[in-house]
C-alpha cells in the first residue's frame, strides 16, 4: 500500500520526509528526482521507499493530507491521521469519497491530490530498540581474548599508549591525588590494516574494561533523531558501575564525525557531531572511568571541534610497519598457522615492502589455501611466494 509524506529537507541522494503522525525519516532518492521542500511524495508504506511525487509544485508548510470519508451539503468529512474531521470546501472543488486531498493550515480543502485514498501513515512507527542496539555493541573484557603479545610490531609510542591507558583506567584516584587531569580521549589514525581496532580491543582486555565498538552504519537508522539517542544511551551504559572501567571506541569515526558545514547534505553529520561533543563534554569524568577512542584512515576529514582539548586531542599515529616491525608481525602471526621451518620471517618481511599487518595475514590465508589444495598440512615457502604474487597484483590494481 502507498502512503503520503511531506518533504522536510532535501539532500543529494536522500530526503528527510515528515509522515502524517509528525515522525521524520530519511528516504533514498532516485538519481532523476527533483524534489523541493514541502512537496508531497508517495512512498511505500512497508519500507518507506520513494514511489512518486504527488504535488509537483510543493505544499506550503503547515498544509496536510487527508482522505475524504463523506461529502456533506456544505462541508466534507475527512480522515486526517486516523481522526475524522469536518473541513470546509470554500472553492467548491469536486471531491468524492475516497479522494486524497490537500488541506490548508485552517483545515480547508486546497486541492485534490489523488482520486484514490492514500495513507498518511497515521500509526506510529515501531520504535527503535535502543537498549538492544547498545547491548549488541557491548563486550566484556573476558569476551575479547586478545593480549599485547598478539600485537606484532609494537613501537615505543604504542607501548606508551598502553601504559598511559592502563594508568588512566586503573589508577584514577592516585592520578587525581597528584593533580593529573584524568579526562582522556584519543584518536588512532593511519592507513587501513595497521591494527587500530585490534589494538583498541587489546587495550580493553588488558585493562579489564568493558568495550563498546561503534561502527557508523550500526547506529544509523532511517528515523531522524535515533542515532543521537543511541549515542546518549551508549555513554549512559558505559557509566554504569557494573560496566566501569569502559572504553567507548568509534571505529572509522569519519563516517559519523566528518567536518561540519552549512550544506543540506551535512545536516545529519552536524547533528551527530553535536551529540558527540555534548556527551564528551557532559559526562562527569572525575567520577567515571570512561575512555573514548576513535580511529580513522582520514584524520584530515574529522571535524576540528572533535580534536580540541578534552576530546580526541591525543593523536596516535599507526603508520605502515617498518621492515623490523613486519618481522615481529609475521612472527606473531605464524604462531597461528602450520608453517615450515624453512620459511624465514626476515625473507617474508623483505619481500612485502609497505605491506600492513592485515595484508600479511591475508598473505598467510591465501598460502594456507594453496597448501591444502596441494594436499599438504604445512605451509611452505613456495605457497607464500605464490600467494605474494597474487596479492601483489591485487594491490597494484587497486
Amino acid at each position: 500500500m502507498a502512503a503520503f509524506a511531506t518533504v522536510y529537507e532535501v539532500k543529494d541522494s536522500e530526503a528527510v520526509i515528515q509522515l502524517g503522525n509528525g515522525t521524520r525519516m530519511t528516504m533514498d532518492l532516485p538519481v532523476s528526482s527533483d524534489l523541493s521542500i514541502g512537496d508531497v511524495v508517495e512512498i511505500d508504506e512497508q519500507d518507506g521507499s520513494f514511489l512518486d511525487r504527488v504535488a509537483e509544485n510543493g505544499l506550503e508548510r503547515g498544509n496536510s493530507v487527508a482522505v475524504v470519508e463523506k461529502v456533506l451539503d456544505e462541508d466534507v468529512l475527512v480522515n486526517k491521521n486516523g481522526v475524522i474531521t469536518k473541513v470546509a470546501n470554500p472553492e467548491n472543488r469536486d471531491v468524492r469519497k475516497g479522494n486524497t486531498v490537500e488541506l490548508t493550515g485552517a483545515d480547508t480543502i486546497r486541492s485534490v491530490l489523488s482520486e484514490e485514498p492514500v495513507s498518511s501513515l497515521s500509526n506510529l512507527p515501531e520504535e527503535t530498540d535502543v537498549e538492544k542496539i547498545v547491548s549488541s555493541l557491548r563486550k566484556q573484557s573476558d569476551d575479547l581474548d586478545v593480549g599485547f603479545d598478539d600485537f606484532g610490531g609494537m613501537s615505543d609510542q604504542i607501548r606508551q599508549v598502553q601504559e598511559r591507558v592502563e594508568l588512566y583506567l586503573q589508577e584514577r584516584e592516585r592520578l587525581e591525588e597528584i593533580g593529573t587531569e584524568t579526562n582522556m580521549g584519543a584518536i588512532f589514525y593511519g592507513p587501513a590494516g595497521t591494527g587500530k581496532t585490534h589494538f583498541a580491543r587489546i587495550l580493553a582486555n588488558e585493562s579489564d574494561a568493558t568495550f563498546y565498538r561503534i561502527r557508523g552504519p550500526e547506529i544509523v537508522t532511517k528515523w531522524v533523531g535515533d542515532t543521537e539517542e543511541i549515542i546518549r544511551a551508549l555513554f549512559r551504559d558505559a557509566a554504569k558501575d557494573e560496566n566501569e572501567p569502559s572504553i567507548v571506541y568509534f571505529d572509522e569515526i569519519d563516517s559519523l564525525g566528518s567536518e561540519r558545514g552549512d550544506d543540506a547534505n551535512q545536516q545529519f553529520g552536524n547533528r551527530v557531531v553535536a551529540q558527540l561533543l555534548s556527551e564528551m563534554d557532559g559526562f562527569e569524568q572525575d567520577d567515571e572511568s570512561i575512555m573514548v577512542i576513535a580511529s580513522t584512515n582520514r584524520i584530515e576529514d574529522i571535524d576540528d571541534a572533535l580534536l580540541r582539548s578534552g576530546r580526541f586531542d591525543w593523536k596516535i599515529p599507526f603508520p605502515e610497519p617498518t621492515p623490523e616491525e613486519r618481522v615481529e608481525i609475521f612472527d606473531t602471526l605464524r604462531e597461528q598457522y602450520e608453517i615450515s621451518e624453512e620459511v624465514s620471517s626476515e625473507q617474508i618481511a623483505g619481500m612485502t615492502d609497505e605491506w600492513t599487518g592485515a595484508e600479511l595475514k591475508s598473505l598467510l590465508n591465501e598460502a594456507g589455501a594453496l597448501c591444502v589444495a596441494d594436499d599438504r598440512s604445512e605451509i611452505k615457502l613456495v605457497d607464500l611466494i605464490k600467494s605474494y604474487e597474487r596479492r601483489q597484483r591485487q594491490r597494484v590494481n587497486k
